[in-house]
């Protein structure tokens, strides 16, 4: 985070892929799938995230993905945010 910032590069995130809920999600949450332990190894390195952006106040932007999108892909990510609830 320091590195950035010295740097002012921008920092943009997907806030939800940070969210320890999506162990309750199917496929994640799942001890079986390698899905499971690549996510889980994440989360642990991650737990310092809020308080290390709240530390050193890095440039922070947001994007969106399917702003532009079809009717299709929108209710696919509607239903895809369900998780995160």
């Amino acid at each position: 985070m320091k590195r950035i910032v010295r740097n002012d590069i921008f920092l943009t995130s997907n806030l939800a892929a940070l969210s320890d809920g999506l162990m309750q999600h199917p496929y994640f949450g799942n001890p079986k799938n390698p899905s499971y332990h690549k996510f889980k190894e994440f989360l642990e390195g991650s737990k310092d995230f809020v308080a290390l952006v709240r530390k050193h106040e890095p440039r922070w932007v947001f994007g969106e993905d399917f702003a532009l999108s079809s009717k299709a892909f929108m209710r696919q990510h509607i239903d895809f945010e369900k998780w995160y609830a």
